[in-house]
């Protein structure tokens, strides 16, 4: 979705029930070991979209995504009056 689809903490401009969920994957190391800040690297698209998945932390440190929705979307927004503008 680009930035005008998102609207203000309301709602959405577009149906979000029909949006197809994105099918992109990132990659988050929360404590490098190199002591470097973290940041999201990309990494294969998942087989079809899923939003709102949840994971499960499996035995040898992958993650499984189960559930989830192939439409729609989770919200964001800066209106919020609880996430700071920085």
């Amino acid at each position: 979705m680009n930035d005008a689809q998102w609207g203000d903490y309301s709602n959405p401009v577009i149906d979000t029930w029909n949006y197809p969920a994105s099918q992109d994957c990132q990659r988050l190391t929360p404590e490098p070991l190199d002591g470097s800040a973290p940041a999201y690297q990309a990494d294969d698209f998942m087989l079809e979209g899923r939003t709102m998945g949840q994971f499960i932390i499996l035995p040898d440190g992958t993650l499984l995504v189960v559930n989830g929705g192939l439409n729609g979307t989770a919200g964001y927004a800066f209106k919020t009056g609880q996430t700071p503008i920085q």
